[in-house]
């Protein structure tokens, strides 16, 4: 029997497509090369900062921080240093303060710029420290009050009421309590700050003091604090202002200015070098005003020489008897 050619060819192209299959799975089996790329490391700087929660405050320095913290923080230094089981310190700065005033009392409250979440709260009543506290967020973890307050020095508000504040070795008693044995029981603050500007619009008459080391301070007095008359027959004459320091004026019985008084007795003048200052005769109420325009007071420095302040604007005294 004779079988037709296709008949024949059949089996033979059907073996190679066959092989030609197999070759093309064999050429697509391997898997593709592949290019590895390495990633750059991530830099990582750990920067120590106290646990979650207004309870702790731990401090667990380490030198990769230290360095962070002197190329993130600025001027303001601060020295933290615990007392408690774990005798640790670390540095802070500021990096926001918001300065604010009510009558007689200012506040300061600076915040931390390494830890943002960190703040220092510095209050005065009356030139002097009534409050200091530390913490996170807005609680206070750490505290001091009023004589309590030890190693703080505030230095005169300038013309914008800038004010510096220095604390050393100033003592903060914890507040909440802790239930973690290696955090500080107590906190040992050192810093020299800066205040943020108050410019409180003085009410009444005020009075513009003008120093020798080129610093400028207003005294805004709210009326006087007394007057009493001496045995000699004068007049002292008191005022207050909203920082605690006090301007006290002598005056005869014919309205002469005889002595002027500044920060108790720190500056002075007496007589003829009191020239600058006058005082006028009692109104229909009672009232007196007085006028500065540059009497000068005298009064030592630290460093044995002579210090000034000069006195322009006015003042107010309501009637006294």
């Amino acid at each position: 029997m004779k079988l037709p050619i296709s008949a024949l060819l059949a089996p033979a192209v059907a073996v190679l497509l066959v092989l030609a299959l197999l070759i093309f799975l064999l050429s697509t089996d391997a898997p593709p090369q592949q290019k590895t790329m390495a990633l750059p490391a991530r830099h990582t700087v750990t920067i120590p900062a106290p646990t979650s929660g207004a309870q702790s405050y731990r401090l667990a320095p380490t030198a990769a921080a230290e360095a962070a913290a002197d190329a993130v923080c600025g001027v303001e230094t601060i020295r933290i240093t615990g007392t408690g089981a774990a005798h640790r310190s670390i540095g802070e700065c500021v990096s926001a303060v918001r300065s604010s005033q009510n009558g007689i009392v200012r506040s300061h409250r600076f915040s931390g710029g390494r830890d943002l979440n960190w703040f220092l709260y510095v209050e005065t009543s009356g030139g002097t420290i009534s409050r200091i506290e530390t913490g996170h967020g807005g609680t206070a973890a750490f505290q001091c009050r009023d004589e309590h307050c030890q190693g703080v020095t505030l230095g005169r508000p300038d013309f914008n009421g800038v004010q510096r504040i220095t604390l050393r070795q100033t003592l903060l008693a914890r507040v909440i309590p802790s239930a973690r044995p290696d955090d500080a029981d107590t906190l040992v603050i050192d810093a020299t700050l800066t205040s943020g500007a108050l410019t409180v619009a003085c009410p009444s008459a005020s009075v513009t003091m003008n120093f020798s080391d080129n610093s400028y301070g207003t005294f805004c007095a709210l009326g006087g604090i007394g007057s009493e008359l001496r045995d000699d027959g004068r007049w002292l004459h008191r005022f207050r202002d909203l920082d605690g320091e006090t301007l006290t004026l002598t005056v005869t019985a014919d309205n002469r200015i005889v002595a002027i008084d500044f920060d108790d007795g720190r500056y002075r003048c007496e007589n003829t070098a009191c020239g600058g200052a006058s005082i006028t005769p009692e109104d229909a109420a009672g009232s007196r005003d007085i006028r500065f325009w540059g009497a000068v007071l005298r009064g030592p420095a630290a460093d044995g020489r002579t210090e000034t302040v000069a006195l322009n604007g006015g003042l107010q005294m309501k009637a006294y008897r």
